[in-house]
């Protein structure tokens, strides 16, 4: 988890929810960032039916990539 989610409080529920299942918490450093390799490795691995990639700037270049791509608008709702 990133640390600044437990300064903005918005983990406050999900912080007391694992306290009183008595799972520890765990700040571990992290980039958030898959190379296209191990993006790809991970989709054969999982055989999705389709891929949304979600928070990329990238998005427009998915189809190149990986099979099943949805591109969706940030902030768009749809079904799943």
């Amino acid at each position: 988890m990133w640390p600044g989610y437990m300064k903005e409080g918005s983990s406050e529920k999900y912080v007391a929810w694992l306290a009183a299942k008595g799972i520890p918490l765990s700040i571990e450093h992290t980039s958030g960032h898959a190379s296209v390799p191990d993006l790809q490795r991970l989709a054969k691995a999982l055989g999705p039916k389709r891929i949304v990639p979600i928070h990329s700037f990238g998005a427009l270049s998915y189809p190149e990539l990986f099979d099943g791509v949805d591109i969706q608008e940030d902030g768009s709702w749809w079904n799943v």
